[in-house]
């Protein structure tokens, strides 16, 4: 497969998760505006909203980059491919800073908030993390921890 079909592909499957990606976002906001319990930080919507725009960002840097690829430099030899192998339009080195600032983004809400019990730290594993995050948002169902726990356990 050569790069222009992998980078339009890449953005097809990105953009099918940024329409998921929205409707979960929405869910959160709606879900937070709506608590009976509005003691939350406004940390956790700040950096939902920021982390959003950011992805919407990302998106369009990724359109404007499968745009000029396949329709600015169609007529030039090589086309897409020498488009994509020429990583000095700035670009790809913006989307990776988007991604990087995510991921510092993410981590960042994760791990700054160790589980604890009584003034006594019990776990600062990420995903042990989320997968309390998770019980406790969807009103301490058990069955919502089935896959995160087998992805913890087989982790290990």
């Amino acid at each position: 497969m050569d790069i222009a079909l992998a980078r339009l592909v890449g953005f097809s499957v990105a953009l099918v998760l940024s329409v998921i990606y929205t409707g979960l976002f929405a869910g959160a906001i709606y879900t937070l505006r709506n608590r009976k319990n509005t003691n939350i930080s406004a940390v956790i919507p700040g950096a939902l909203i920021f982390m959003f725009v950011l992805n919407v960002v990302q998106l369009c840097l990724q359109a404007a980059d499968v745009y000029s690829a396949f329709f600015k430099f169609q007529d030039t030899p090589d086309g897409a491919n020498a488009y994509f192998l020429n990583y000095g339009s700035g670009i790809l080195p913006a989307r990776d800073a988007i991604f990087w600032i995510l991921s510092v983004i993410a981590d960042a809400l994760v791990v700054s908030h160790p589980i604890s019990a009584n003034g006594k730290v019990l776990t600062t594993h990420p995903s042990a993390i989320q997968c309390w995050r998770l019980y406790a948002v969807w009103l301490r169902n058990k069955l919502v921890l089935v896959v995160p726990v087998t992805l913890l356990i087989a982790g290990l």
